[in-house]
């Protein structure tokens, strides 16, 4: 019977610490990484220059959930457009075997952007954020080494669409 106590009490115990830190950590606005508090000219966003679909846009798409702004299908519903003005992917070769095959490649992407009110007004001038991954070519093992850039790709272009909300949300809340 005194274990169901002790484990009881250690269970109260480490409630009421959750709770606490919940509360101190709420109060001092702190906020999980990727959460954005975008002002309400970006209340309804129409994004455009990349496709619903693309792997550009499923990654905009995912970022959005959980804000306060809201993607919109059409520009007459919108507050403001995301202009992607430019997205491009990379590949260069950095190293080379005995043989002169390649053994190391560098990928990049680049994406550029510019955020308007419904007017034309620019709410954040043209930018452009990058990213870079090395690996390692395996001639040994093509399929795993196609799945690895593959991959490497899909995390540069998430991670570049974190940026640019990171910078539009920072160049809003500065004006």
């Amino acid at each position: 019977m005194t274990d169901r106590t002790g484990i009881r009490s250690w269970f109260v115990l480490f409630s009421i610490l959750v709770t606490c830190y919940s509360l101190l950590s709420s109060g001092c606005g702190w906020r999980l990484r990727g959460s954005y508090d975008f002002p309400p000219s970006m209340e309804k966003l129409y994004v455009q220059g990349t496709a619903r679909y693309s792997e550009l846009g499923i990654a905009i798409h995912n970022a959005f959930q959980g804000t306060n702004s809201t993607l919109v299908s059409s520009p007459a519903e919108t507050t403001a457009i995301l202009h992607i003005l430019a997205e491009k992917s990379d590949k260069r070769i950095l190293a080379t075997d005995s043989s002169g095959r390649a053994s190391e490649y560098e990928i990049s992407y680049l994406l550029r952007f510019r955020l308007v009110d419904t007017k034309g007004a620019e709410l954040v001038h043209e930018q452009q954020v990058s990213s870079k991954r090395e690996y390692k070519f395996d001639p040994s093992n093509v399929l795993a080494s196609g799945g690895e850039v593959e991959r490497l790709q899909k995390d540069m272009i998430r991670i570049s669409v974190q940026q640019m909300l990171y910078r539009i949300n920072a160049n809003l809340h500065s004006k």
